[in-house]
């Protein structure tokens, strides 16, 4: 365990920046059901639209949908799914941890499990199931659903016993059918992709990455990233990562904002903005500490967009190599790293750590994959949906 361990911490701080969530023992397994069943023909489709018209979905379901502001519960005859819907997109492993450790606070919370799947539409949701009761019984199985967008977020919990696989298949169903603002024409963004996050051949959670265009703001480039899975024989690790990226008219980073949590507790919140001098100041928080420091520096900060058009040169065999300078938090550092990248086996790039990118047309990373982890397989991200292009400069 300790050389898979550390195989994996590698993996994660070369590819996912979260080696300071301590993931030592996570468990891959995929225990919770790959295919859920379909549901009954007397499931009626049903709307739901809440949180102001940015959210809906169409539920199949048994009987009429109980609808909030903020909410929707379905009855299940003995138990309710209750399903609640936020817009924020920076916490969904946070949110789906946070629901089940609410149940450990009425009842013992006996095996967990955890899975992340992908719908028809390449839509991903994250599931979590575990069995609960007073001392040594169990009184019944709690299952929870989490999806959502790069506009919001929704996390459904059920508690009681049977139907479990109906549950899992109207999850799915609603991360399938689930609409938000940018899908009903309002505040849509210039590009969005999803991606999801594989451990060997499991899959541990998955990210949104899109662009948007404001008249104050110019180009703003988001990643946002919800990974889960199972640590030891009763507990479920939760991590959320988020990149803000404002970009100057090359597509250079002018002002970044990283943040990083880590069992729902805030690893880092930092922000680096680049002052008129060239230098970029950091500050915020970072290990329990304040941080306010300054970052020289006599290069500009890549973000994928400006550093597309290197690596579609570099695939096409049009260069030797490409530098790109990076915001790095290690630990409890935040620096400025230069990265090589060259060029691989069949038009792929490997770059730091032995991380093989396979890149679009454009230049742009549509699959990461980190080789070097035999304990536990290779860590790769993989491009399940996108909608809309990078524009022209």
């Amino acid at each position: 365990m300790r050389s898979r361990s550390r195989a994996f911490a590698k993996a994660l701080g070369v590819l996912l920046a979260t080696a300071s969530c301590g993931l030592d023992g996570l468990v891959l397994e995929g225990a919770i059901p790959a295919n859920p069943v379909s549901l009954p023909s007397s499931f009626a489709v049903r709307t739901v639209r809440l949180a102001d018209g940015r959210f809906d979905a169409q539920v199949r379901a048994p009987q009429e949908v109980t609808v909030t502001s903020s909410s929707f519960s379905v009855s299940l005859g003995k138990r309710w799914l209750r399903c609640d819907v936020t817009a924020e997109p920076w916490n969904l492993a946070t949110k789906l941890q946070r629901e089940l450790r609410s149940l450990g606070r009425r009842e013992r919370i006996g095996i967990v499990k955890t899975a992340a799947r992908l719908g028809d539409s390449g839509r991903p949701y994250l599931l979590a199931e575990a069995l609960y009761g007073p001392k040594d019984s169990v009184k019944g199985i709690a299952q929870l659903g989490a999806f959502g967008s790069s506009e919001g977020t929704v996390v459904c919990t059920t508690e009681g016993d049977g139907r479990l696989l109906e549950v899992y298949a109207m999850i799915e169903n609603l991360a399938e059918s689930q609409r938000w603002g940018e899908e009903n024409g309002r505040d849509k963004p210039l590009y969005a992709e999803t991606n999801r996050v594989f451990v060997g051949d499991v899959p541990t959670g998955f990210e949104y990455r899109y662009l948007r265009r404001s008249p104050t703001k110019g180009l703003s480039w988001f990643k946002v990233r919800g990974l889960t899975g199972r640590v030891g024989d009763d507990a479920i690790t939760a991590i959320d990562d988020v990149t803000i990226e404002r970009l100057d008219d090359e597509r250079h980073v002018r002002e970044a904002r990283v943040l990083l949590a880590c069992d729902g507790r805030l690893t880092y919140d930092l922000t680096v903005q680049r002052e008129p001098d060239g230098r970029f100041a950091a500050n915020g928080t970072l290990a329990d500490k304040k941080l306010s420091r300054t970052l020289p520096s006599d290069k500009a900060i890549e973000s994928d967009l400006s550093v597309a058009e290197l690596f579609r040169d570099l695939a096409n065999g049009k260069r030797a190599r490409v530098s790109s300078r990076r915001i790095v938090v290690e630990g409890t550092e935040l620096r400025l790293v230069d990265e090589e990248f060259v060029r691989g086996v069949g038009g792929k790039l490997v770059g730091p750590g032995a991380v093989v990118y396979s890149v679009d047309d454009t230049g742009f990373v549509h699959q990461t994959e980190q080789e070097d982890a035999p304990d536990i397989g290779a860590l790769r991200v993989e491009r399940t949906r996108l909608h809309g292009a990078i524009p022209k400069r």
